[in-house]
């Protein structure tokens, strides 16, 4: 009624417009996702490629990934876990995965573009953040402690942060190479990559454009698992139980999992301070600064946990 009268036209035109704008938007969004789906569809056809539009990792991912969700950082995040738009074959797999955390109105979904292949052996985890895409912080699910980050050679060092688990450093450079530090700054300078157990991860907040980035993304990750694959045939961890059959390239305890940061002691810090000051403080302002302290860690933590 409002706009009949504002547009000076007959309530039956405004209404029957309002219709058809109602019905030409659905019909873009549905022409949209189908075109999306056809793209994927071609091209998972074209390469020979098995295709579902919609899985749970839960149940169906351990045909790929035996270790699943125990090992990268993302499976072990939240609820509802699900992939969309998955293609694999053989050894690797490329989708777009989900998971959701919090309940209520501090529920969120986060959504990761990731791409996967199985390595030849299981490696020490190791973690190599982008520094494209973070803001502030990283925008990885977890910290690390910070004994664990690794300054490498060259300029890799203004791409990515390196974590590597303690003592496991001389083990990691064995085989990563000068030559795959460079292919990652060249080809993969915008995705988080984790090597963990026998899986190679490269994966970044968002989606995958398979129109834009699909074959980009295989090219990479097939140059990188080969080079890793090549590098790390005769590593083997001394470590490990010397009762262990080579055959099974087993990682010791130490270094199967990076070391995450005490979030508990790291609140409690700015609350010890808030206390003290508050006793030995002489001006009622000073007082003040170790509870904005206070107030930004916990907002750092509770952003981090709910990630």
């Amino acid at each position: 009624k409002v706009f009949a009268v504002l547009l000076g036209l007959p309530d039956l035109v405004v209404i029957l417009s309002a219709i058809l704008l109602t019905t030409i938007l659905c019909s873009l969004l549905f022409m949209h996702t189908g075109k999306k789906h056809l793209i994927i569809t071609q091209f998972a056809n074209d390469n020979a490629l098995t295709y579902f539009k919609n899985i749970s990792p839960d149940n169906n991912l351990n045909f790929l990934d035996k270790n699943y969700p125990s090992n990268s950082l993302l499976f072990g995040e939240g609820s509802s876990r699900r992939f969309t738009n998955l293609i694999t074959k053989d050894a690797w797999y490329i989708g777009n995965y989900q998971y959701t955390t919090g309940s209520g109105k501090s529920r969120q979904t986060h959504r990761f573009g990731i791409v996967a292949m199985r390595l030849g052996k299981n490696l020490p985890h190791t973690v190599f953040d982008s520094k494209k895409n973070n803001f502030l912080f990283s925008n990885l699910p977890t910290w690390f402690d910070s004994s664990q980050k690794i300054s490498l050679e060259g300029n890799f060092d203004d791409y990515f942060q390196a974590y590597m688990p303690d003592s496991y450093h001389i083990d990691v450079m064995s085989y990563i190479t000068p030559e795959i530090m460079q292919l990652l700054i060249q080809v993969a300078d915008q995705y988080d990559i984790e090597i963990v157990d026998n899986m190679l991860y490269i994966y970044k907040s968002g989606t995958i454009s398979y129109q834009n980035d699909s074959n980009r993304l295989l090219s990479t990750i097939s140059k990188l698992s080969d080079e890793l694959v090549q590098n790390s045939e005769s590593y083997r961890d001394q470590r490990a139980s010397a009762t262990a059959a080579p055959e099974t390239h087993q990682v010791a305890t130490a270094g199967k999992r990076l070391r995450q940061r005490n979030f508990a002691l790291l609140s409690l810090l700015p609350i010890g301070l808030f206390f003290v000051s508050s006793i030995t403080s002489t001006s009622q302002y000073m007082m003040f600064t170790p509870l904005v302290v206070t107030v930004v860690v916990f907002i750092l933590v509770f952003i981090k946990r709910g990630r």
